[in-house]
């Protein structure tokens, strides 16, 4: 026989299945069924900017950012930055972020979810 799933209706209500519809998407970022969206992009964080680097979000978030994740991607430098991000909380289209060091450019990832 047929096994519970393909008994169940096509949709994003209680007990359906999703289809690929339920999952808008654009250029690095997609919205899961619940609404959440999750984004990816990368910046260049500056050392010296005392201000901290402000980098935006591929597309706004309706609500706001619930957790943002910065990522040092740059292996050229020997010393991993630690980061502090700034202002995410408060704004829905971008973050601002303050590296450890002083000096240097460091290529960065940010991943964020929001709603």
């Amino acid at each position: 026989g047929l096994g519970e799933a393909a008994k169940r209706n096509v949709g994003t209500g209680e007990n359906q299945i999703p289809d690929m519809s339920a999952f808008p998407s654009g250029k690095n970022w997609f919205q899961l069924p619940s609404g959440h969206i999750v984004q990816m992009f990368s910046m260049n964080v500056y050392g010296a900017d005392t201000n901290g680097t402000t980098g935006n979000f591929p597309i706004a978030f309706p609500s706001g950012a619930l957790a943002v994740s910065a990522l040092w991607s740059d292996g050229t430098l020997t010393a991993a930055p630690t980061f502090k991000l700034m202002g995410y909380t408060t704004t829905r289209t971008s973050v601002t972020l303050k590296v450890s060091t002083g000096n240097g450019l460091y290529g960065t990832m940010i991943i964020a979810i929001g709603r």
